[in-house]
């Protein structure tokens, strides 16, 4: 099964990578403009996501990649929860490619691998913690607000492939 809506024209992928690096390394100005905290929405995820759905796993995993390190330029994150991000992020595309293929529905396959990414960079935060590599709290964002952002993940693919790519 086909879950992606391949760009025929390299220039609209570039503009899509372009686009996600600029508001990644502006994250931090742009939030400072906003009433709401726009972390919350899980932005590099959400380039991430776009990414699989429009151009593909190889253009998804090289986001996964720069965008924390994009991030971690800009000194915030700091670059030890960057590269957790990081990790976090290639997971969830790789995640994506094993469970699309053992279910039918592929937002469900997106909120699966998107839960199952965050457990493992869970695990991975607290040993960075135990190792003082980082500071603060293992959970810093309330655990129903991630559900709620994975769920809707989840939603936005199911409409996504349902409205745009099954009819190509």
């Amino acid at each position: 099964m086909n879950t992606t809506l391949l760009l025929k024209n390299n220039s609209t992928k570039i503009i899509l990578d372009v686009v996600a690096l600029l508001v990644v390394a502006f994250m931090p100005a742009i939030s400072h403009f906003l009433p709401i905290p726009l972390y919350l929405i899980e932005p590099m995820r959400l380039f991430v996501v776009l990414a699989l759905l429009l151009t593909g796993s190889t253009n998804a995993y090289v986001l996964a990649v720069l965008l924390p390190l994009v991030a971690a330029s800009t000194s915030h994150p700091v670059f030890a929860k960057s590269l957790l991000i990081a990790i976090e992020l290639v997971l969830n595309v790789a995640l994506f490619a094993y469970c699309q293929k053992a279910m039918k529905n592929v937002g469900l396959a997106i909120f699966v691998s998107v839960l199952t990414s965050k457990m493992i960079y869970y695990a991975l935060k607290y040993g960075f913690l135990q190792m003082t590599w980082l500071s603060g709290n293992l959970i810093s964002t309330s655990i129903f607000v991630q559900l709620v952002v994975a769920v809707g993940y989840g939603v936005m693919t199911w409409v996504f492939f349902r409205n745009y790519v099954a009819k190509s």
